[in-house]
Protein backbone atom coordinates (compact mmCIF):
# COMPACT_ATOMS: atom_id res chain seq x y z
CA UNK A 1 0.00 0.00 0.00
CA UNK A 2 1.37 3.39 -1.00
CA UNK A 3 1.05 6.21 1.49
CA UNK A 4 -1.13 9.19 0.63
CA UNK A 5 1.88 11.51 0.71
CA UNK A 6 3.87 9.34 -1.72
CA UNK A 7 0.90 9.07 -4.09
CA UNK A 8 0.40 12.83 -4.06
CA UNK A 9 4.11 13.46 -4.66
CA UNK A 10 4.11 10.96 -7.55
CA UNK A 11 1.10 12.61 -9.19
CA UNK A 12 2.56 16.08 -8.79
CA UNK A 13 5.80 15.03 -10.48
CA UNK A 14 4.25 12.89 -13.19
CA UNK A 15 6.01 13.49 -16.50
CA UNK A 16 4.12 12.68 -19.66
CA UNK A 17 6.08 11.86 -22.81
CA UNK A 18 3.54 11.23 -25.52
CA UNK A 19 -0.10 10.73 -24.78
CA UNK A 20 -3.44 11.33 -26.37
CA UNK A 21 -5.53 14.38 -25.70
CA UNK A 22 -7.90 12.33 -23.54
CA UNK A 23 -5.02 11.07 -21.40
CA UNK A 24 -3.67 14.62 -21.02
CA UNK A 25 -7.11 15.82 -19.93
CA UNK A 26 -7.33 13.01 -17.38
CA UNK A 27 -3.86 13.77 -16.00
CA UNK A 28 -4.72 17.47 -15.77
CA UNK A 29 -7.95 16.62 -13.93
CA UNK A 30 -6.11 14.34 -11.48
CA UNK A 31 -3.53 17.04 -10.76
CA UNK A 32 -6.27 19.61 -10.03
CA UNK A 33 -8.00 17.12 -7.72
CA UNK A 34 -4.73 16.46 -5.89
CA UNK A 35 -4.12 20.20 -5.44
CA UNK A 36 -7.63 20.75 -4.07
CA UNK A 37 -7.32 17.69 -1.84
CA UNK A 38 -4.00 18.80 -0.35
CA UNK A 39 -5.35 22.32 0.29
CA UNK A 40 -8.32 20.92 2.23
CA UNK A 41 -6.11 18.41 4.02
CA UNK A 42 -3.79 20.92 5.72
CA UNK A 43 -3.95 20.07 9.39
CA UNK A 44 -2.43 21.20 12.63
CA UNK A 45 0.15 18.67 13.73
CA UNK A 46 0.86 18.02 17.39
CA UNK A 47 3.11 20.61 19.07
CA UNK A 48 2.74 23.07 16.17
CA UNK A 49 2.24 26.35 17.99
CA UNK A 50 -0.57 24.99 20.14
CA UNK A 51 1.20 26.70 23.03
CA UNK A 52 -0.38 30.02 22.05
CA UNK A 53 -3.75 28.43 22.81
CA UNK A 54 -2.68 26.16 25.66
CA UNK A 55 -0.65 28.59 27.79
CA UNK A 56 -3.38 31.20 28.45
CA UNK A 57 -5.77 28.44 29.47
CA UNK A 58 -3.16 26.78 31.67
CA UNK A 59 -2.48 30.12 33.38
CA UNK A 60 -6.09 30.52 34.53
CA UNK A 61 -6.61 26.88 35.53
CA UNK A 62 -6.74 26.56 39.32
CA UNK A 63 -4.83 23.31 39.83
CA UNK A 64 -1.52 23.18 37.98
CA UNK A 65 -0.34 19.60 38.28
CA UNK A 66 1.45 17.57 35.59
CA UNK A 67 1.73 20.12 32.81
CA UNK A 68 3.32 17.54 30.49
CA UNK A 69 0.25 15.31 30.62
CA UNK A 70 -2.01 18.36 30.28
CA UNK A 71 -0.18 19.43 27.10
CA UNK A 72 -0.37 15.93 25.65
CA UNK A 73 -4.10 15.68 26.37
CA UNK A 74 -4.67 19.15 24.89
CA UNK A 75 -2.82 18.05 21.74
CA UNK A 76 -5.00 14.95 21.49
CA UNK A 77 -8.06 17.14 21.53
CA UNK A 78 -6.65 19.24 18.66
CA UNK A 79 -5.04 16.56 16.50
CA UNK A 80 -5.98 16.70 12.84
CA UNK A 81 -7.99 19.89 13.09
CA UNK A 82 -7.53 22.89 10.83
CA UNK A 83 -6.21 26.12 12.28
CA UNK A 84 -9.73 27.56 12.33
CA UNK A 85 -11.12 24.48 14.13
CA UNK A 86 -8.28 24.61 16.67
CA UNK A 87 -9.05 28.26 17.38
CA UNK A 88 -12.75 27.49 17.92
CA UNK A 89 -12.04 24.50 20.16
CA UNK A 90 -9.40 26.42 22.15
CA UNK A 91 -11.90 29.22 22.74
CA UNK A 92 -14.49 26.69 23.88
CA UNK A 93 -11.98 25.11 26.29
CA UNK A 94 -10.97 28.52 27.67
CA UNK A 95 -14.60 29.44 28.33
CA UNK A 96 -15.23 26.04 29.95
CA UNK A 97 -12.27 26.62 32.29
CA UNK A 98 -13.62 30.05 33.24
CA UNK A 99 -16.98 28.48 34.05
CA UNK A 100 -15.30 25.68 36.03
CA UNK A 101 -13.30 28.29 37.99
CA UNK A 102 -16.56 30.05 38.88
CA UNK A 103 -18.03 26.76 40.12
CA UNK A 104 -14.93 26.14 42.23
CA UNK A 105 -15.19 29.59 43.82
CA UNK A 106 -18.97 29.45 44.28
CA UNK A 107 -18.81 26.03 45.94
CA UNK A 108 -15.64 26.94 47.86
CA UNK A 109 -14.04 23.72 46.63
CA UNK A 110 -10.71 22.84 48.19
CA UNK A 111 -7.85 22.73 45.71
CA UNK A 112 -7.16 19.04 46.28
CA UNK A 113 -10.69 18.29 45.02
CA UNK A 114 -10.20 20.20 41.77
CA UNK A 115 -9.56 17.92 38.79
CA UNK A 116 -6.16 17.91 37.14
CA UNK A 117 -6.29 19.80 33.85
CA UNK A 118 -5.86 16.62 31.78
CA UNK A 119 -8.81 15.03 33.61
CA UNK A 120 -10.87 18.17 33.09
CA UNK A 121 -10.14 17.99 29.35
CA UNK A 122 -10.94 14.29 29.13
CA UNK A 123 -14.24 14.76 30.96
CA UNK A 124 -15.41 17.91 29.16
CA UNK A 125 -13.90 18.04 25.66
CA UNK A 126 -14.49 15.47 22.92
CA UNK A 127 -11.44 13.96 21.25
CA UNK A 128 -10.52 15.03 17.78
CA UNK A 129 -11.95 12.60 15.21
CA UNK A 130 -8.34 12.14 14.02
CA UNK A 131 -7.02 11.03 17.43
CA UNK A 132 -6.57 7.31 17.68
CA UNK A 133 -5.89 6.71 21.35
CA UNK A 134 -4.49 3.50 22.72
CA UNK A 135 -6.87 1.87 25.15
Amino acid sequence: MVSKAKAIEYLKNLVVDSTTTAEMALISFIRRCVEQFTEKDKIVQPRVDLSRYFEPTWKIYKRKINKTLAIRTYEHKMRGLTEEQVKEKATMIYKAVLKYNEQIEDNETELNFVAHFSSFLNNNVPNSPHYKGVR
